[in-house]
C-alpha cells in the first residue's frame, strides 16, 4: 500500500548529504511551493517486493529516501566508495547498500558513475568513485543473497575483493554452485522484482549525453538478465548543471519514452507466439514504465527562475499553462525547447551548466540566498521534493502489476506521472489508501 499524507514527517534517516539543505541561511520556500497540495506530503509506503535503483550519487539519494518511506527494519551496506581526496569528500559514500522492509520485502541500490553496461563489470578501474561505470557482479550477487536470505554483512571498503565465501571457490567434493555444503542455505540468491534505473549522464562529457535507442537496449538487457527483474523504471532526464541544454534531455527523452514502448510492443509479440504454461503467472510479463523525472524538473525550474528573476514572469506562467495542457510526451517535450530559448535571450546567448545550477539553487536574483529546492543543481533537496518521488514511484509499481494488453495500463503510467511528476495540487480528499495487489 501507499499513501500520501499532509505533513508527514520526513527525517532523511539514511539520506547522505541531507543536512546539506537543512542550513538555516537558506531561504523559505517560494509561494508556489508553498500552496497546499505541492509539496507539503510525504508518502508512507509498505511493499514486500524487491526493488533496486541503479545510477548516480541521485539513485543512491533517491533510493535512501524511499528507503525511509518504506520503514526500513533493517540495513547493511555491502559496499563504501572509498573517499576521493581530490573531491574532498566528508568520508566514505556508501556504494552498495540493501535495507529490508517491515513487510518483508527490499530496497537496494547500486552506484555507478557512468553508464551500466556489460564492459563495466568487474572493471576495477572504474568502479566509484573513479568515473566510468565499473561495478562489481560480486555486489550484485551479494544484494540478491540478501533479498532471498537477511543476514550482517562485513562491509567492504574502496574495491577490495568481495569477502564472501559464497564467492570464494573451493576445490572439494562438497563444492556446490560457489559456496560449500555449510553455507549453501546462504548462497542461495533471488531475483529482484523492479530495477530503478536513473541514467547517470551527469558522468559523461556534453556530447555523449545524448544517448541512443542502442545503448538503452544494452541496458535494458543487462538489467533484466543481470537482477532476472519483471518490470525496469526508466527514469527520464532531469534539467540539472551537468547539461549544456535543455535540448540533449530532451533527444535523450525522446529515445527512452520510444524505446519503452517499443519494448513493451515487442513483449506482447513475444507472449502471444510463445506457449504459456498454465502456471505462469501475469507477474511475469517484461515490461518498461516511464518515470518522467524531466518534467516534474521543468516544473520545480520555471517555479524557481520565476520567483528569482531569471525568466520573465509572463514567459514562465505562460509554459507553465502550456504544459500542463500537453496530453502526450512527444507535445510536452516540444514546448520545453522554448526553455533554452529564453534563458539565451536573458543571458548573454550562451547557455552554461552554472545558469541551470542558478536555476534550482538561486533564490534570489543576485542568489545571496539558496533555496530549499536543490542544493547543487543536480541533487534534489529531499525533505521537500521525495513525497513526490516516492509517491510516483509506488504508483507505477503498481500499474506494473497490469497486462501490457489491458488498455489502461498506459493511462496509469501517464496517471502517475502527471500527479506526481508535476507540482499539480493533491486534494487531500482524494488522498486514501492505495493498495497494490500483486505476487512477490
Amino acid at each position: 500500500t501507499y499513501q500520501i499524507i499532509k505533513g508527514y514527517p520526513f527525517n532523511g534517516t539514511h539520506v547522505e548529504d541531507y543536512r546539506s539543505c537543512e542550513d538555516p541561511d537558506r531561504a523559505e520556500l517560494n509561494e508556489a511551493f508553498k500552496k497546499p497540495g505541492v509539496l507539503d506530503f510525504h508518502t508512507d509506503i509498505h511493499t514486500n517486493l524487491d526493488i533496486l535503483y541503479i545510477g548516480s550519487s541521485v539513485a543512491m539519494q533517491l533510493s535512501q529516501g524511499f528507503q525511509e518511506a518504506t520503514h526500513s527494519a533493517k540495513r547493511e551496506v555491502v559496499r563504501y566508495a572509498m573517499r576521493n581526496i581530490r573531491f574532498d569528500w566528508k568520508g566514505m559514500h556508501e556504494n552498495t547498500h540493501i535495507s529490508q522492509t517491515v513487510d518483508g520485502g527490499t530496497v537496494g541500490a547500486l552506484r555507478l558513475t557512468g553508464l551500466f553496461e556489460e564492459k563495466g563489470r568487474d572493471y576495477v578501474h572504474d568502479v566509484a568513485p573513479r568515473q566510468g561505470g565499473g561495478w562489481f557482479s560480486s555486489d550484485a550477487r551479494e544484494m540478491k543473497r540478501m533479498v532471498h536470505t537477511w543476514k550482517e554483512l562485513n562491509s567492504l571498503v574502496g574495491y577490495a575483493p568481495s569477502n564472501s565465501t559464497c564467492e570464494v571457490e573451493v576445490k572439494n567434493d562438497e563444492l556446490v554452485q560457489n559456496g560449500t555444503s555449510e553455507s549453501i542455505t546462504t548462497c542461495d540468491q533471488k531475483n529482484f522484482d523492479v530495477l530503478v534505473y536513473q541514467i547517470p549522464v551527469e558522468w559523461m562529457s556534453s556530447e555523449k549525453q545524448v544517448l541512443p535507442s542502442e545503448y538503452l537496449e544494452r541496458a535494458v538487457n543487462l538489467c533484466f538478465d543481470e537482477f532476472g527483474i519483471n518490470t525496469l523504471i526508466l527514469q527520464t532526464i532531469p534539467i540539472s548543471m551537468s547539461l549544456p541544454n535543455v535540448s540533449t534531455a530532451i533527444t535523450t527523452n525522446e529515445n527512452i519514452w520510444k524505446y519503452a514502448k517499443k519494448f513493451n510492443g515487442e513483449s506482447i509479440n513475444r507472449e502471444e507466439t510463445e506457449t504459456r504454461s498454465q502456471s505462469t503467472m501475469k507477474s511475469s510479463q517484461k515490461k518498461i514504465l516511464v518515470m518522467d523525472v524531466f518534467s516534474y524538473s521543468v516544473a520545480i525550474f520555471l517555479e524557481n527562475t520565476i520567483a528569482n528573476g531569471m525568466i520573465p514572469v509572463w514567459f514562465g506562467r505562460t509554459l507553465i499553462r502550456d504544459l500542463s495542457q500537453a496530453d502526450d510526451y512527444q507535445t510536452y517535450l516540444n514546448l520545453t525547447k522554448k526553455i533554452d530559448k529564453i534563458l539565451k535571450s536573458h543571458h548573454g546567448g550562451e547557455l552554461s551548466g552554472e545558469i541551470f545550477k542558478n536555476g534550482y539553487v538561486c533564490a534570489d536574483n543576485t542568489c545571496e540566498t539558496y533555496s530549499r529546492i536543490s542544493y547543487d543543481g543536480l541533487h534534489w533537496c529531499m525533505k521537500e521534493t521525495s513525497g513526490r518521488m516516492n509517491a510516483g514511484l509506488a504508483c507505477l509499481i503498481k500499474c506494473s502489476l497490469k497486462e501490457l494488453q489491458e488498455e489502461d495500463f498506459y493511462d496509469c503510467e501517464r496517471y502517475c506521472n502527471r500527479q506526481y511528476m508535476s507540482l499539480k495540487p493533491l486534494s487531500w480528499e482524494d488522498a486514501v489508501k492505495v493498495t497494490v495487489e500483486g505476487q512477490r
